[in-house]
């Protein structure tokens, strides 16, 4: 038994014909295939029409039905829909498909809100045995099928249930989204684990006690633990309630926003967190190429500051010893290297130079993955002492020191029991500061905003020249 995922109504026979080719897909045993001994071989299907907008996900639906087979039985083992290869279920000479399974082809395919019956291209191929001698068929065909129909926008609104900070799966304490624009809405969530696991829901549907009405108003994805960050929205309704829908994943820690639109029925969310990428090689701290553990930061790990959405830099000096980026202190498993070119995420790929000693700029867009090293042209100041001034020490200034390899790179390290804010300053007289507003990266400017700190332990980098500051969790 084979299963296929096909959506339709045959409106036409599917007519097959032999091939004069040596066979050598299907058949056992194989063998060459005569002209003169293999008469005509024909087979056709009858269609059976297809109309989801009646039937639940949970229904299953015959399709399509083999007739007429001239010389002997026809085994299908291929069918494409719409240039896509899809399974099927064919038993005692019917092809059946669940609604579920066609419903999301024909989303895949047309990314709508559906509504409308839909035409689609059926390339089908298999064989037949004659002589003992296995025949390739093959045949085309176009097909038809009504979606099923998707509910109309819930003026309630929509809300998230899921592994996430202040919420548990708690129905006490649903994540109201947000309405952006017509049938967009979106909310900002934070993950506490490397896998976050949530669902949408219809605020008609919202109780805050019963989880039976709740999950009449349940959307999800089309497979479960989907960790794509984006796709088609699947929904449920009282008709299906038992069936259910499957259930993304976010996979990994930090804050998200989630955006749903519930008029092309489709979700997307992306890390509102920045990513820290770290430079580690012959150039970079003491040169060990040290990994492993975030003790190493500051050391022979020097990280990339955030400079706007996607894009971190680093502004040091660098020697003609070559160097990489990586993304994770103790993984090589995301890294950037050279292969004629930079790339990204090949183990086998050189390492990064610079043709002559000097100051550099490397930033690397890592949304777009598109990195750069370019000599760095503006001034170069010596700071004789830098330090740090927040509500964690009463604003009072506390020397901090010069990071391993670098006289303008400084690291400290800070424990603090509650959110704090601080700035980084050459001196108690406040002359020279910086500060902005983001954590755990940023690019801090003279006199700008107090830096906000999350509780916890950290090392932190702050590099002179460009303003960079780093906090990395310990």
């Amino acid at each position: 038994m084979k299963r296929i995922y096909l959506f339709a109504a045959m409106v036409a026979a599917l007519s097959f014909t032999a091939c004069t080719e040596d066979y050598t897909d299907w058949a056992e045993p194989q063998s060459n295939a005569q002209e003169d001994a293999v008469e005509a071989i024909t087979a056709s299907f009858s269609g059976v029409n297809a109309d989801l907008s009646k039937a639940t996900y949970a229904d299953n639906a015959t399709v399509l039905t083999l007739s007429d087979v001239s010389a002997g039985e026809v085994t299908i083992t291929s069918l494409t829909i719409g240039g896509e290869e899809v399974n099927f279920t064919l038993e005692d000479n019917a092809i059946s498909v669940s609604a579920y399974d066609l419903d999301l082809i024909i989303r895949d395919i047309y990314g709508s809100r559906a509504s409308t019956a839909r035409a689609l291209d059926v390339v089908a191929t298999g064989y037949t045995i004659v002589d003992d001698q296995g025949i390739a068929v093959s045949g085309e065909a176009t097909i038809t099928v009504t979606p099923q129909s998707t509910p109309a926008i819930d003026e309630a609104g929509y809300y998230l249930l899921g592994d996430f900070e202040g919420n548990s799966w708690s129905l006490s304490s649903p994540i109201w989204m947000e309405e952006v624009s017509e049938g967009v809405y979106t909310a900002t969530v934070t993950s506490t684990s490397s896998q976050c696991w949530y669902k949408f829901y219809e605020g008609s549907y919202y109780s805050d006690s019963d989880w039976d009405i709740v999950n009449q108003g349940q959307m999800g994805c089309e497979t479960n633990g989907d960790e794509s960050l984006n796709g088609f929205i699947v929904w449920c309704s009282d008709a299906i309630t038992e069936y259910g829908v499957q259930t993304p994943v976010i996979p990994g820690e930090g804050d998200y926003q989630i955006t749903i639109d519930v008029i092309n029925m489709t979700y997307t969310v992306e890390s509102i967190t920045p990513e820290t990428w770290y430079l580690v090689g012959g150039c970079i701290g003491d040169g060990s190429w040290g990994t492993g553990s975030v003790d190493n930061v500051g050391v022979s790990l020097y990280p990339l500051a955030y400079v706007a959405d996607g894009i971190i830099s680093y502004t040091g000096y660098f020697t003609t010893d070559g160097f990489k980026l990586i993304r994770d202190v103790d993984s090589w498993d995301y890294q950037w290297g050279y292969s004629d070119g930079y790339v990204k995420n090949d183990g086998g790929s050189g390492n990064l130079w610079v043709d002559e000693a000097g100051y550099y700029t490397v930033t690397l867009d890592y949304k777009n993955d598109v990195l750069t090293i370019e000599p760095y042209t503006g001034t170069v100041t010596e700071q004789a002492t830098m330090g740090v001034s927040g509500g964690f020490n009463s604003w009072g200034f506390e020397a901090i020191s010069n990071a391993t390899g670098s006289s303008h790179l400084w690291r400290y390290e800070i424990t603090t029991d509650s959110d704090t804010e601080l700035k980084f300053l050459t001196d108690s007289s406040w002359s020279t500061n910086w500060g902005s507003d983001t954590f755990p990266s940023g690019t801090g400017v003279s006199n700008g905003a107090n830096i906000p700190v999350a509780a916890g332990s950290y090392v932190v980098i702050f590099n002179d020249i460009d303003g960079g500051y780093t906090f990395v969790a310990k």
